[in-house]
């Protein structure tokens, strides 16, 4: 006998939280047991976000900033809050901040780098993201791949003599800075993930996709995450978002307004969740709106050893080499 792991999801309409309530007031409980530790905030703050209690959330960073105001997770937290407002431009600015935060670690800040990189030109702004492309090479100056996009990002600045500069740094690996400026060049393939979120509307208003997942964690366009792949970021009727994320759990899908706005957008999201596709109408008047919840489990079941293979790998870091079919827009 062996086992068959299959993952399998439930996409509702809305977002209740009520599953969460017990969860939120033991983690409020802890922070006032524990005022001064850090990762009880984080905790009750990743749980706020997942239960949409945004002002018990907006109390809680206010708190937490009080207690530790460069606090890399508190600064990753509050520009995700920010973004989920409706200002991604702010959400943005407070994320490139945990790039110099004390607290941070080299592997923290060229993460950050990175990643900020990567929202910048996700969003367009490739001005700003080419200065982010430029510290990660700063702090990676043996890392032939930061090199290249450096190189890369300078020469369509027109900063040639700046790109001259970045190839004299290393030498001796000329042929995989090479390498890596001619992959980087290849147009990128299908949009696909675990999660593929792809939205509609009719407005003409910049909208952002986003999902939270089980831990609080915000996944969208313009977070500093590097688990997501964007298409159509700049688009002013459409967007798809792609999530490569292997957790079990609760996730919450929204979308939310670039930039504070006023007025009604009435589109629809298709959310392709693991094994499950779905078709979701909105009406958005506010800042935000968090229009489903999708669970996520893996079914397990003994099968003969000759049986049919198995459909999809077990959690946590196993075989992740099953077929997947690309999902186009």
């Amino acid at each position: 006998m062996r086992r068959v792991y299959t993952r399998h999801a439930t996409v509702v309409a809305g977002a209740d939280a009520s599953t969460l309530r017990d969860r939120v007031e033991t983690a409020k409980r802890a922070v006032e047991q524990n005022p001064d530790a850090r990762s009880k905030y984080r905790d009750l703050v990743r749980l706020l976000a997942q239960s949409g209690d945004d002002a018990e959330l907006a109390r809680t960073l206010d708190r937490w900033q009080a207690k530790d105001p460069l606090d890399t997770d508190l600064l990753t937290s509050r520009g995700g809050f920010l973004a989920h407002q409706g200002d991604r431009d702010g959400s943005l600015r407070v994320l490139g901040g945990a790039l110099s935060a004390p607290s941070a670690s080299i592997t923290d800040a060229t993460g950050t780098a990175s990643a900020l990189a990567a929202a910048y030109d996700r969003s367009g702004n490739a001005a700003v993201a080419c200065s982010f492309k430029v510290a990660l090479a700063e702090l990676r100056p043996k890392d032939p791949q930061a090199i290249a996009q450096a190189v890369q990002c300078e020469r369509s600045q027109g900063e040639t003599r700046a790109a001259d500069r970045w190839l004299a740094v290393l030498p001796e690996k000329r042929k995989d800075i090479d390498a890596a400026l001619a992959k980087s060049a290849v147009v990128d393939g299908p949009v696909y993930g675990d999660f593929v979120l792809s939205a509609t509307w009719d407005d003409g208003t910049d909208l952002d996709l986003a999902l939270i997942g089980p831990d609080g964690q915000r996944f969208a366009g313009g977070s500093s995450n590097g688990k997501v792949k964007l298409r159509d970021g700049a688009s002013l009727s459409k967007e798809t978002l792609a999530v490569n994320n292997w957790s079990n759990g609760s996730y919450v899908v929204e979308i939310a307004r670039a930039k504070p706005g006023a007025g009604r957008v009435s589109g629809k999201i298709t959310i392709r969740a693991v094994d499950t596709t779905q078709v979701i109408p909105f009406v958005l008047e506010g800042s935000t709106m968090r229009v489903a919840r999708v669970q996520v489990r893996t079914d397990v079941q003994l099968v003969p050893a000759d049986g049919p293979p198995p459909g999809n790998p077990p959690p946590g870091g196993g075989w992740r080499g099953w077929t997947r079919d690309p999902v186009n827009f």
